[in-house]
């Protein structure tokens, strides 16, 4: 009997131990799916076809990863974690590759009691036409690109990193934590956690980024001649509303599933900070809101002295008036607790400081107006040098109200079921979260896949 409760433990361990997270054709595994000795894919199942193994490792993890090998028993091969994470193809992130028919894969931990660190593999299915796409994968480390025409590119790390991206042109683009693989598969069912589908407006992106995926689709049939550019660098900086933005709860996936990602680099609370020379209204929507009365997300807008908040029973939009300096925050205290919210600026407008003694009460002017949009090829942007009497004082908040500024709309959705997801936004063409079944733009059938760029 006290054998059987043994292997029973055993079992129960092991199941929680390796909780990778599940996409119909990929899966990612953290730093705890590798907390035991032997972790195995065997022959005939989820590699049949073969897979490309993507890994990222902070140099601080270097030691644990290299003694995380990786056995091909079909190829008697073996390999480790960190020299899989240095491959490289070209410019951009090389990958493992695992051979279809009877592979046999499975990753041995020789560390010391099986220690393991912050580190993230992404295991990606090889299938059949469909999963064919101009696909390109960076590690955001250092990441500076010149501008280049894609259609969809994947942007990986296992540390916190923050991505900007500077487009040249009109383009439509829809983003995800995800792998590029999990974009056009309904069974997944993932948030986007951007979406652009007016080809005349802003079209940068600027984000903080607690997830080791980040994906970005392009309309690359519709704009060939647009390119982009993207910069990348492991680490959280303070971001400047140059670009659309979104604040997601560390580990946030976004899927059917509602599985997250573990990493002991992200903290229980998390800061997004964006401050400028410049005003912007600022809209923020919240499109999944999992959290509770204790622990909801906190906008603060530090120009114009602004508490407000985000939490299952209050506000599903927020709109800030000319702020130059705003905070997101939230604190996790469940670790099935989630968020995801997205920031639009708009309205941008210059401002000159009136510098006092007294730097909590500099008076912050309006002095010109300019849209944050993209000119459209048929219209003129128009330029206003008019003094305006819109002011603000930079007094910082001392104290949270203690009610919502709010009336709460609707109850928003939790994400232990994100098929209802969108039921948290009034209008699903501009904001709907899930996959292309439920929006209503019939113009994103461009996010076909092409086969120019295999993934196989």
């Amino acid at each position: 009997m006290a054998l059987t409760r043994r292997v029973i433990a055993l079992a129960v361990f092991l199941q929680i131990a390796v909780a990778f997270v599940q996409f119909n054709k990929s899966r990612l595994y953290d730093e705890t799916d590798f907390s035991i000795l032997t972790v195995s894919i065997p022959p005939h199942s989820f590699c049949q076809f073969g897979c490309r193994m993507y890994v990222s490792v902070p140099e601080s993890s270097a030691a644990i990863a290299k003694r995380i090998e990786v056995h091909d028993h079909r190829n008697e091969d073996v390999t480790n974690l960190y020299a899989i994470s240095l491959l490289k193809k070209g410019d951009q992130k090389g990958y493992f590759d695992v051979e279809d028919d009877d592979v046999d894969l499975s990753f041995h931990n020789t560390n010391p009691r099986t220690a393991t660190a912050p580190l993230a593999v992404w295991l990606v299915r090889k299938y059949d036409s469909d999963n064919n796409v101009i696909a390109i994968v960076y590690e955001a480390a250092d990441l500076n690109t010149a501008p280049i025409s894609t259609q969809v590119i994947t942007v990986m790390s296992a540390a916190p990193f923050t991505l900007r991206t500077k487009t040249d042109g009109p383009t439509r683009f829809l983003s995800g934590l995800t792998g590029f693989d999990a974009f056009t598969n309904e069974e997944d069912a993932c948030v986007n956690v951007l979406e652009q589908d007016d080809e005349n407006a802003l079209a940068d992106m600027e984000v903080n980024v607690y997830s080791p995926l980040i994906s970005i689709y392009y309309a690359l049939d519709d704009f060939p001649d647009t390119n982009t550019a993207f910069t990348a660098v492991v680490g959280i900086e303070k971001l400047d509303f140059s670009g659309l933005s979104f604040a997601a709860s560390p580990g946030f996936i976004g899927c059917l599933s509602g599985e997250q990602y573990y990493s002991s680099l992200y903290p229980s609370t998390v800061s997004f900070e964006y401050t400028s020379s410049r005003a912007y209204d600022v809209n923020i929507t919240s499109q999944v809101i999992n959290t509770d009365v204790s622990n909801p997300v906190i906008v603060t807008d530090i120009t114009n002295d602004v508490y407000k908040w985000f939490e299952n029973y209050y506000n599903d939009e927020i709109t800030l008036q000319q702020t130059n300096n705003l905070i997101i925050s939230w604190t996790r205290d469940d670790p099935d607790q989630q968020f995801l919210v997205r920031l639009t600026p708009r309205n941008e407008q210059r401002l000159e400081t009136t510098l006092g003694t007294d730097p909590t009460t500099d008076v912050v002017a309006v002095t010109s107006t300019e849209l944050s949009v993209r000119p459209s090829t048929e219209s003129t942007t128009h330029t206003s040098n008019s003094k305006t009497d819109n002011t603000a004082t930079t007094t910082r908040p001392t104290s949270r109200p203690t009610t919502p500024t709010d009336h709460p709309k609707y109850v928003s959705t939790s994400t232990k079921n994100l098929q209802t997801v969108t039921t948290m936004t009034s209008n699903p063409t501009t904001s709907g979260a899930v996959r292309y079944g439920d929006w209503n733009i019939p113009d994103f059938s461009y996010f076909t896949f092409q086969d120019q760029r295999s993934l196989h």
